[in-house]
């Protein structure tokens, strides 16, 4: 997973922005939205209306997926997602 640093560098704003846009104090603009869409695969239609708490939850979510997707234990045969 991704750190916050990372996320919002690959953006293309500040850190603190992205904090902002997580935690509901900021709106995103349908550019922004796509561009998070891409990066964490929650909607686009999530970003642009998300309450706070589905929001926690939907990035909760993503990181559990992707740490039982890269999981050594997993014997499936997977390949990491980076």
């Amino acid at each position: 997973m991704k750190t916050q640093r990372e996320i919002s560098k690959e953006l293309g704003i500040k850190e603190q922005l992205y904090s902002m846009i997580k935690s509901g104090e900021r709106n995103v603009t349908y550019e922004l939205a796509k561009r998070l869409n891409k990066l964490t695969r929650i909607e686009i239609s999530f970003w642009m209306d998300a309450d706070i708490e589905e929001l926690n939850e939907a990035l909760l979510q993503m990181r559990t997926q992707s740490r039982e997707y890269i999981n050594p234990a997993n014997t499936q045969g997977n390949k990491a997602r980076v």
